[in-house]
């Protein structure tokens, strides 16, 4: 039998290190490889340096020490001046930044096919380019408030486009005609022109997903997606996460080829959902990786490791649900004898 191919890596990070002015250490060399298509987990205690990690990676947050490389790009192929060729002429306009000013100055070529790209050796320009490639998603939206859900959901698309076309708001028809697929996919085809301030957080999160999306990443950092959601919401949206990843691969409603599918670094704080929906889980405690493997292996031992010492048993008491510590029926709360004659009375009037 064919053995599967190895997938191609996405993401790859070398001994990656920060600190911050005030002195504390909120990286210390973290080192790690994310293949194309996996959905990671970063889980750990509040100040483990989660969020600094997902921030090193597109360098909104400058590392100390270490290298950053983002896989071959999966975009179209291109001509000798870096110009986009092949059926997907248009939609992909300007993704590849292998121009001949970018051969010139090697560290800024941002989309040199068939190779990594070192974000870290990037100047300004460059690092604009990558981004480009790395889709976003912000624990509190980062959506703006008075434009509509497709004005948002397009706004994904501004990397792509000259300067007047992004002032005009002048999208290209395949770019709108994108937006309507993935709000579709989201759940929020009826929801097109409502302002993003009348959304809910659900809805509101479901349109930073489509906003990533219509980047076309090869990457999606995902920062604590669920932190302002109710249960049901939470599960919602990180099953919609693992879908659209999947869906990645296999060219659904895209229009492309398949592939190996949407990488995906995802900062999550509930343990629960880390083990339902991710596929591997990192554990970080003070800027260290101190466990990495499957979401099966997160044993009250690791997360010992991990969290530091606590009753890793169920979180609610036994009478909370309804039973005795016996497993019995409750009378928590219950009479324990005939009723009083004014409770009488009361019964009674009901």
């Amino acid at each position: 039998m064919t053995e599967p191919a190895e997938r191609p890596t996405a993401l790859r990070l070398v001994a990656l290190s920060k600190r911050y002015r005030t002195g504390d250490q909120a990286l210390s060399e973290v080192s790690l490889s994310v293949p194309a298509g996996q959905v990671l987990g970063l889980i750990g205690p509040s100040g483990a340096g989660k969020s600094t990690l997902i921030r090193c990676i597109n360098r909104l947050v400058e590392p100390s020490a270490g290298q950053v490389f983002l896989g071959p790009s999966s975009g179209p192929p291109v001509d000798a001046t870096g110009a986009t060729t092949g059926p997907n002429r248009g939609v992909h306009e300007g993704t590849i930044a292998a121009t001949t000013r970018g051969a010139a100055a090697g560290a800024d070529r941002a989309d040199a096919p068939g190779r990594e790209l070192e974000l870290t050796g990037l100047g300004r320009r460059g690092l604009r380019r990558a981004r480009r490639r790395i889709g976003m998603i912000f624990q509190e939206y980062a959506l703006v408030e008075r434009l509509t859900v497709m004005e948002n959901v397009l706004s994904g698309r501004l990397g792509y486009l000259p300067f007047w076309r992004s002032w005009l708001r002048r999208f290209p028809p395949n770019d709108v005609a994108e937006a309507f697929r993935l709000l579709d996919r989201v759940g929020l085809a009826d929801q097109v022109n409502k302002r993003a301030d009348a959304l809910s957080g659900g809805q509101r999160q479901r349109v930073g997903i489509a906003r990533a999306l219509a980047q076309r990443p090869d990457l999606l950092l995902v920062d604590e997606p669920t932190a302002s959601l109710d249960p049901k919401t939470s599960r919602q949206i990180m099953r919609l996460l693992r879908g659209v990843c999947a869906e990645a691969g296999t060219g659904q409603g895209t229009g492309t080829a398949p592939g190996p599918g949407l990488a995906a670094i995802v900062n999550i704080h509930d343990v629960a959902l880390a083990k339902q929906f991710m596929m591997r889980v990192i554990g970080l405690r003070a800027g260290r990786i101190v466990y990495d493997g499957p979401p099966e292996g997160l044993t009250p031992a690791v997360l010992t490791r991990i969290y530091g010492e606590e009753d890793w048993g169920p979180t609610l008491p036994a009478e909370d649900e309804g039973l005795s510590t016996t497993g019995e029926p409750s009378t928590k709360g219950e009479s324990q004898g005939p009723l009083r004659p004014t409770d009488q009375r009361i019964v009674e009037a009901l």
